[in-house]
């Protein structure tokens, strides 16, 4: 969130770079994640005017130090899952207001929806899969996964990948069908 630019806030509430957010609109929330002071923010938005920044003071609900955010996802559960930097991978459950954490140790860059109740977390040095319980695994094509430059998940669970060709080293974009393990 660029705060120069878009002024979210009366206040400078999200000083320096790093900053995520989400807008939990069934729940009247916003959460703001700033990762160079290591902070996460949670506002009420039922005060909040069409068009106009918010006031922190007012609409201040919970915060909390040293979860250092870099990612927030919102599943279509209404769980929000947010990625930290070395803290690994919180759960959040609106109804009971919970955290659980998960994958600890890990630094979260990415959050991907993968099959019914699947994820992908992307990391420093690797990439895993999470399921909505929590369970983490790896499988050595997540691992293959990991080393190339980047990828994105089709509507229909496909992978397009984005990595370089061995013999001539161009980049290319290869579409793979994990379940039938073929490429097109």
């Amino acid at each position: 969130v660029d705060t120069t630019l878009y002024p979210l806030f009366t206040n400078d509430v999200a000083k320096g770079h790093g900053s995520y957010f989400l807008h939990d609109k069934a729940n009247n929330r916003f959460w703001l994640g700033i990762t160079d002071v290591g902070e996460l923010h949670i506002f009420d938005t039922r005060t909040c005017k069409r068009g106009s920044p918010m006031d922190p003071d007012n609409t201040r609900m919970i915060s909390f130090s040293n979860i250092t955010p870099t990612q927030f996802y919102k599943d279509r559960s209404g769980i929000i899952w947010m990625g930290t930097n070395g803290y690994g991978i919180r759960k959040y459950n609106s109804g009971s207001e919970k955290f659980r954490n998960y994958a600890t140790g890990l630094s979260i860059r990415k959050i991907l929806a993968y099959e019914k109740d699947q994820y992908y977390i992307q990391a420093w040095g690797e990439t895993r899969r999470l399921d909505i319980l929590g369970t983490v695994w790896t499988t050595s094509f997540d691992e293959d996964l990991h080393r190339n430059n980047g990828f994105l998940i089709g509507k229909d669970n496909s992978l397009w990948i984005h990595h370089q060709r061995k013999a001539d080293r161009a980049d290319v974009i290869e579409h793979y069908n994990p379940i039938t393990k073929t490429s097109a």
